[in-house]
């Protein structure tokens, strides 16, 4: 059977996720993942900062209710994506932000551009973890991936080696994880629904302020029926301007917060 190396598992994980492009900065410990991006074709968006990657990742989620993809290079590279994916963990926002990483063998010999990545990227992230070794990319992808959608979506990150990378490993002992990820949409408890109808009863001039998780939970049909029986205006902030149109009598237009709760 075929040797694939650790570059070719993450994106053929990533594409049994629905990848397609990702947004990036080239760096050295990233060779094996661009060469394997190239030859399937992903649409690789380089930019010029890893902020911008960060940041451009986090947008393609907002506006596409998928999560997006940053590739960023070892050390400075991953502390330069940090502000995009501390806004992503704010807004509750699924990103997927993957950083290169000084070879395994070089452990506490004071590498390039060598960082304690996890412990950085931990408090901003809802799950990040060190892959050791390139069997177990498919994995951690879909374990990511799973963690970036599931609940209060948000961003996650993986720290991969530049040696994991390259080592070849049989291509028939590779599993693939492509239906770990939750599908189910969120909803109430009928105790917290009812209070909700008695408190839009009782209100004199009641007003939906719809966020985010309208999007990302696909309720954009929901909310505009709901609206449209009731009369009951609708107010959205960024993230879920559209849902119903400010053509429309019952849309009012947005309104701003610092970050969604």
């Amino acid at each position: 059977m075929a040797m694939i190396n650790g570059g070719e598992m993450l994106v053929r994980a990533l594409e049994l996720q629905g990848v397609r492009e990702v947004f990036a900065l080239s760096g050295g410990h990233l060779d094996p993942i661009f060469h394997a991006c190239d030859e399937h074709g992903f649409r690789l968006i380089d930019t010029r900062h890893e902020a911008a990657a960060a940041h451009m990742a986090d947008g393609f989620a907002r506006t596409t209710g998928r999560p997006g993809v940053a590739l960023v290079t070892a050390g400075p590279g991953v502390a330069n994506a940090i502000t995009g994916v501390a806004n992503a963990w704010m807004d509750a926002i699924p990103m997927v932000c993957i950083g290169g990483r000084s070879p395994l063998r070089d452990e506490d010999r004071l590498p390039l551009q060598n960082l304690d990545q996890v412990a950085l990227m931990r408090p901003i992230t809802k799950y990040a973890r060190t892959v050791l070794h390139p069997d177990r990319i498919p994995e951690y992808v879909a374990a990511a991936w799973r963690h970036a959608v599931s609940g209060r979506p948000g961003p996650v990150f993986l720290d991969i080696p530049v040696d994991v990378l390259y080592t070849p490993v049989e291509e028939s002992h590779v599993p693939t994880f492509q239906h770990f990820a939750a599908e189910g949409r969120p909803a109430a408890d009928n105790a917290s629904v009812e209070r909700a109808i008695d408190a839009l009863c009782a209100a004199e001039r009641p007003c939906i302020f719809a966020g985010g998780g309208v999007m990302f939970s696909g309720a954009q049909d929901e909310l505009r029926a709901f609206s449209e029986l009731t009369r009951i205006p609708v107010l959205a902030n960024a993230k879920a301007r559209g849902a119903v149109s400010e053509r429309s009598d019952l849309g009012y237009g947005s309104f701003a917060f610092a970050a969604d709760p």
